[in-house]
């Protein structure tokens, strides 16, 4: 939260699976995570360039009735717990066919945190693997970074892209419109 009359913080989103985690799809359980060894290294230094650090992920087994909300939290505890820089994992569970303005490439997720937390769009990030991650960055108003490598049917384009999780650091800190 900021302060009465102090600017506007400005944040990065990140998706859950791929980048924190390094499988694209959810674990199994929370027995089978393999954590992003290479993020641990890049939250500290974007949190200390004065970035308010999110999670926000879709998750739709459990509309497609695969695995209950407790099993998403249950993984998203233990990720938290890893992830000491971030502040707070937002998880949609719906499906496509719900049409929810929370399941990404909306930005509904990314609205509410920026309401909640004070969020200026226009300074903030959202790092994914998907076009859905970069369509709900883009819908948001805010800059994107692609983790891997851009598709013929991609739906959106992302500010940039790379290969390596490490480069983020480099292309926050090289952005000048930041």
């Amino acid at each position: 939260m900021k302060l009465s009359g102090s600017p506007l913080n400005k944040a990065i989103f990140f998706d859950r699976d791929g980048i924190l985690t390094t499988e694209k799809t959810p674990p199994k359980d929370s027995k089978h995570i393999n954590i992003n060894e290479n993020i641990k290294e890049v939250l500290p230094h974007l949190k200390k360039m004065g970035y308010l650090l999110f999670c926000i992920t879709n998750q739709p087994d459990v509309a497609r009735g695969t695995k209950t909300k407790e099993e998403i939290q249950e993984v998203n505890d233990i990720l938290w717990a890893m992830f000491p820089e971030i502040i707070k994992i937002e998880s949609c569970t719906h499906d496509d066919m719900d049409n929810c303005v929370c399941r990404k490439p909306k930005s509904g997720m990314i609205i509410c945190l920026a309401k909640e937390y004070e969020i200026d769009l226009s300074k903030s990030w959202v790092v994914g693997d998907t076009w859905k991650d970069i369509g709900a960055g883009i819908n948001a108003g805010a800059k994107t970074i692609l983790f891997g490598k851009l598709k013929d049917d991609d739906k959106y384009i992302p500010d940039y892209s790379t290969t390596k999780i490490k480069n983020i650091i480099g292309i926050i800190e090289g952005d000048i419109s930041d």
